[in-house]
């Protein structure tokens, strides 16, 4: 077998060399390849610097969130979920506030552009139908000029509906195995003047709502024989109905050393809710309660404030305010064969009911 052998680093080195020289022809392929490695070593360090000024800095908590360096003026967020539920949808829905199924829409978007000079328009909002979870704004500025904002937001809660539960017989007293749903909403219009110079002015309109249903734990009587005495465990809810509109206008100027405020603000507002309660349920004395309480109501509040500069170490300040306040009620509590229903002298239990129940007062 012949045996391989490796050229040496410098090709002189094949050249026939005298005897004495045995010892140079050792170091000479030496030297060179010394040269060869420590010219590679310096070639791949010079590399590797080179390498390391192009890595991108590292990014801020901020910027890794936002995807990246660049930050950008519009995005939409999209979300989806699912919930797979077995047993009692309504007491899933109180607990987690989320529906029982499958939930998505847009989780938050926002649109900014210029519309003119110094003229900036926004859009800001969410949609998840599922859970009833809407909101939109929209917004005009003008620099040194004023504004204009237009929002409405609106949320849902659930709660569940059921009566107690007895022990003793096992009784139980559920209601719908649908949850009960409250919306709450509102609607805003606000407006502003603001020159540099000159007096300021805000003016805002806003519009608030409840509208649903929700569980109540003044449970209606049942039951439970032997037992001689009823227990509370029959199953109840309150129906809600309230409204309110209210009308603010803020004045502001500077004159002189004298810093001036006027506010003006009205609000108007109807509340018709309702507790239905079934009495004796499943038994043949079952009566159906209805429990309603109405109110109406105006408030209206003035006020004045002054703050002047005596002194650069002396303010003095004046101020004044008037509040009124004006309510009419009702209510009455009716038993019958449905909620709701009309008085009828007839049934047995409206004995304790009462109906046309009103009153007004007044606060300054």
């Amino acid at each position: 077998m012949a045996r391989a052998s490796a050229l040496p680093c410098d090709s002189d080195a094949m050249k026939p060399m005298p005897m004495k020289s045995r010892r140079a022809f050792r170091k000479t392929p030496l030297r060179w390849c010394r040269a060869l490695l420590l010219g590679l070593s310096a070639a791949a360090a010079a590399g590797l610097s080179a390498a390391d000024t192009n890595v991108p800095p590292a990014m801020t908590p901020e910027q890794m969130f936002e995807g990246g360096t660049n930050s950008y003026n519009n995005w939409i967020d999209f979300t989806a979920g699912q919930a797979f539920v077995s047993g009692n949808r309504a007491q899933f829905q109180q607990q987690h506030q989320i529906p029982a199924g499958a939930f998505g829409g847009i989780g938050d978007f926002h649109f900014q552009t210029g519309i003119a000079t110094n003229t900036t328009m926004t859009l800001d909002g969410h949609a998840i139908a599922e859970n009833h979870d809407y909101k939109l704004a929209l917004g005009v500025d003008r620099d040194k000029v004023g504004f204009l904002r237009l929002s409405y937001d609106q949320s849902r809660t659930w709660s569940d509906g059921d009566g107690g539960f007895f022990p003793g017989t096992g009784q139980y007293y559920p209601a719908a195995n649908d949850p009960l749903g409250l919306d709450r909403g509102k609607l805003s219009l606000e407006a502003g003047w603001a020159p540099e110079t000159g007096p300021k002015v805000t003016f805002k309109y806003t519009h608030s709502f409840r509208e649903g249903s929700i569980g109540s734990t003044e449970w209606g009587y049942a039951s439970q024989p032997p037992n001689p005495l009823p227990f509370g465990l029959s199953s109840a809810q309150e129906q809600i109905h309230e409204h309110s509109d209210s009308f603010q206008v803020d004045v502001a100027n500077h004159i002189k050393a004298t810093d001036l405020g006027l506010g003006l603000r009205y609000e108007t507002g109807h509340l018709d809710d309702a507790l239905q309660t079934a009495m004796f349920p499943g038994e043949p004395v079952q009566q159906d309660l209805t429990w309603r309480q109405g109110t109406s109501y105006d408030l209206f509040d003035a006020h004045v404030s002054t703050e002047t500069w005596v002194k650069t170490n002396v303010m003095v300040s004046t101020g004044f305010s008037y509040s009124g306040a004006g309510n009419t009620f009702s209510g009455g509590q009716i038993y019958g064969n449905t909620f709701n229903a009309a008085y009828s002298p007839g049934l047995p239990a409206d004995g304790v009911g009462y109906y046309g129940l009103a009153g007004t007062s007044r606060l300054h």
